[in-house]
């Protein structure tokens, strides 16, 4: 499961930025991965509070700025416990995106045991930087920008 938001151009306009929670399913088995807009569309500096949970039943629920986005289930077996990633990036097929900094936050994540625990430098960590043009000033919590 992932889930969060992503911007494009080529959305109409109003409509750049969207949501989704992709479950790894495709039409042909009905378990569809969902995205439509923001609602609210966001303004440069603009913080958006993201929650992607594992419900520990084959489903997984993303909250956007505190409302329940989508519930969805798994399209194959997902363990209650599982391994989480922070990621940020582009597709950039043009050489001509580029963004300046952004950052997670506050980041939790929930044990088997449902505690909530900070996200911070103390954890597990297995990073990886795929492109030269990015910068990173931090692993965790994670910042970064392209140029």
């Amino acid at each position: 499961m992932e889930g969060g938001i992503s911007y494009s151009e080529k959305w109409p306009a109003g409509e750049e930025w969207h949501k989704f929670l992709n479950n790894g399913g495709t039409a042909s088995n009905g378990d569809t991965p969902q995205s439509d807009p923001l609602s609210n569309q966001p303004s440069p500096g603009d913080r958006i509070h993201l929650k992607l949970v594992n419900n520990s039943d084959g489903t997984a629920t993303l909250y956007v700025n505190g409302y329940l986005a989508y519930t969805l289930k798994s399209a194959s077996s997902m363990p209650s416990t599982t391994y989480i990633k922070m990621a940020q990036g582009a597709g950039d097929y043009s050489g001509n995106v580029t963004y300046s900094q952004t950052d997670f936050s506050l980041m939790q994540y929930r044990d088997s045991n449902n505690v909530w625990h900070d996200w911070t430098s103390g954890s597990s960590t297995d990073y990886s930087k795929k492109s030269s043009d990015m910068s990173v000033y931090s692993e965790l919590p994670l910042s970064t920008s392209l140029s």
